[in-house]
């Protein structure tokens, strides 16, 4: 429901979906292979390949599965990608799931470096 929306008109519909999960108990089942959006809606999520699941988990673990997720055939999102390739370089951080919490561990990190 989300590919063919310009930025503004994807911020309102996430904006619309989350509301009303959370004010008015609505649960949500959506299909995508949107990452990026499924990092601002799911509470829960279920991985399919070749019509089986192979995954299931909160949004954080299964962005933590970058292998997996490429083996289904999905772009994990691209601060999941960032972070990856930062534990592949031997620099440990929490796998954020959204751009603050990014960028919160990001300042923290250059805060330490700074006092090196």
């Amino acid at each position: 429901p989300f590919l063919s929306l310009d930025p503004e008109s994807r911020r309102e519909m996430v904006s619309l979906l989350n509301h009303l999960n959370q004010e008015h108990q609505v649960a949500l089942v959506i299909t995508t292979h949107d990452m990026e959006v499924v990092s601002e809606l799911a509470d829960l999520v279920y991985v399919f390949h070749q019509g089986e699941v192979i995954a299931r988990g909160i949004p954080r673990e299964i962005f933590n599965q970058v292998k997996m997720l490429e083996a289904a055939n999905l772009e994990p999102p691209i601060l999941a990608a960032l972070f990856h390739r930062l534990s592949q370089r031997g620099i440990q951080a929490p796998m954020p799931q959204s751009l603050d919490e990014a960028e919160a561990w990001i300042l923290e990190a250059l805060k330490v470096a700074d006092k090196r």
